[in-house]
């Protein structure tokens, strides 16, 4: 077993290289090689086992869209950051289906730092083993979407455009269908038919919206799973109907509206994990389901037994490393056993999922058969036990 996390570090720029060895030494306890382009890299890769690359895009011999598609296919387990100083450009975009995140550099040393620190904290809290056996039988995680790495980098300008934000993401006829069928459906309840996007954009937000579009293209790229007994679309339904849940609980408990919709966010990605074992691992999938009817144990206990890690995990683990913020890769994470989630005091993005996951499957009368329950000795320590009734009439 290593007891360093190993980085390698590739750009053709020896000054940039300098910088960000030094900026990672000073953040990671972690040893690192360097690369000054892809054909070097792939050759390092062939004598040390590398947890992370971080790959320049622009690079002479073989670039980083190049590397990192390579990188994928032979080191799936690896984590692929790419960096680039053009952000926007053709190039960039063509790495956003290799990379699992995307910065921008000089600005996002520190940042990518940060990154890799969230993503080795959660890869520490899985069991190696259970790592070890997910990702070999999972492969390849998905990338984000280029039309998310578009919108994210939009957000990220000092005066965000929202109509630029609309072009984007009208770009992706697929997509744009997609959210508009969710804006429109039953889940949202709005009085007047939205047939633009620019309008979800203006009635929703931004926020909203763009994960909508995330999540859309995840279940879009997988909606032709066949097998056992799961249903894309009737997972993508609970995970909608969590959401808003998730979001009413928090709006009525007083958050403010950008912590509601980033609730909103978590709940709509709690499950991902179990999209991730159905399109990669249906056997495993399909065993699961057997045994936790045949036990009449919960799902997740099920799991953990004959893969050493649950779908919660699982889908955490995908989520740390698109990036997105700590409050929903945590409500992934515990939304089975919120109690394991100390750092959290009174009401908080992983109870409201927790609870709206619970209520969601016993307003279907689904919570024994999937072993989901409210957790009540967790609200009574955090004084909100009173609320349950309330929160079941939402």
């Amino acid at each position: 077993m290593r007891n360093k996390t190993q980085i390698l570090l590739v750009d053709d720029e020896p000054a940039i290289l300098a910088i960000l060895d030094r900026v990672i030494h000073m953040s990671l306890d972690c040893e690192t090689a360097t690369a000054s382009n892809g054909l070097e890299a792939l050759e390092a890769m062939k004598d040390r086992q590398f947890d992370v690359v971080v790959s320049d895009i622009k690079m002479p011999s073989m670039d980083g869209v190049e590397l990192l598609k390579v990188v994928r296919e032979l080191y799936p387990q690896t984590v692929r950051l790419a960096f680039t100083g053009k952000p926007g450009t053709d190039i960039g975009l063509r790495a956003a289906d290799s990379a699992h995140q995307f910065f921008t550099k000089p600005l996002d040393v520190q940042v990518i730092s940060e990154k890799i620190d969230k993503i080795l904290r959660l890869r520490k809290a899985l069991p190696e083993e259970a790592l070890e056996q997910i990702v070999s039988q999972v492969g390849n995680l998905p990338s984000m979407p280029d039309v998310y790495v578009q919108m994210e980098e939009e957000l990220r300008q000092d005066e965000v455009s929202l109509d630029r934000v609309t072009d984007i993401l009208a770009r992706d006829l697929a997509m744009s269908a997609k959210v508009l069928q969710l804006v429109n459906s039953a889940f949202f309840g709005l009085r007047e038919e939205i047939t633009e996007i620019s309008q979800a954009v203006t009635m929703l937000g931004v926020d909203i919206v763009k994960s909508l579009a995330l999540a859309s293209h995840v279940f879009l790229e997988w909606k032709d799973l066949s097998g056992s007994e799961f249903s894309p679309n009737a997972l993508y339904d609970h995970c909608l109907e969590v959401a808003a849940l998730s979001q009413k609980i928090a709006q009525e408990q007083g958050c403010d509206e950008a912590a509601a919709r980033e609730t909103y966010a978590a709940g709509l990605f709690h499950d991902i994990g179990k999209l991730i074992m159905a399109a990669n691992i249906p056997e495993s999938m399909a065993e699961v389901q057997r045994l936790a009817a045949e036990q009449e144990a919960p799902r997740v206990e099920v799991e953990k037994r004959l893969l050493g890690a649950t779908h919660a995990e699982i889908g955490a683990y995908l989520l740390v490393l698109w990036g997105l913020p700590d409050n929903v890769v945590n409500a992934a994470a515990y939304h089975h056993d919120p109690g394991r989630f100390e750092t959290e005091q009174g009401l908080g993005t992983v109870m409201a999922v927790h609870v709206a996951n619970a209520l969601v499957h016993e307003s279907y009368g689904a919570a024994d058969k999937s072993g989901t329950r409210v957790d009540e000795e967790y609200l009574e320590k955090l004084g909100l036990a009173d609320r349950l009734a309330a929160w079941r009439e939402l």
